[in-house]
């Protein structure tokens, strides 16, 4: 342990480089609406992690990014985040393997996979120890 405060280093890194706060990033992701207050956290999170935010902050609005990811309430047991971070780490892939030519299903870069190739890729089994995942399950 190096004594440093990680959550306390995120939080600052976020305001530094200019990261919305976490009720604006809601704003703007459609399926999600902002908050009007603290008490409609109710439905995201735990009245103690309420309570806690509004000695933290003045307002819904001032809420970190970061500090508001970590409080939302996980409701699927298949994920680790709850709907504004599944959002975001979802929208973030996305466009990382839209970006990378690389990319097995990317069929317009040079040395692309045959769509016969891509077809036997989407239907084979990984095995990571404690988990089956379809490949073709992770499409959209």
């Amino acid at each position: 342990a190096s004594g440093v405060d990680l959550a306390a280093v995120n939080v600052q890194r976020g305001r530094e480089k200019g990261i919305h706060p976490y009720n604006e990033v809601r704003a703007r992701i459609p399926t999600l609406s902002p908050f009007r207050s603290f008490e409609s956290l109710r439905r995201e999170m735990s009245l103690e992690n309420i309570d806690l935010l509004k000695h933290t902050y003045d307002s819904i609005d001032d809420v970190d990014l970061y500090v508001g990811l970590l409080l939302e309430r996980v409701t699927d047991p298949t994920v680790l985040l709850g709907p504004t971070g599944s959002h975001l780490s979802a929208e973030h892939f996305s466009a990382f393997r839209q970006g990378d030519r690389f990319f097995y299903e990317s069929a317009t870069s040079p040395g692309a996979l045959t769509q016969g190739a891509r077809d036997v890729i989407s239907v084979l089994v990984l095995y990571i120890p404690h988990t089956i995942l379809q490949i073709g399950e992770m499409r959209e």
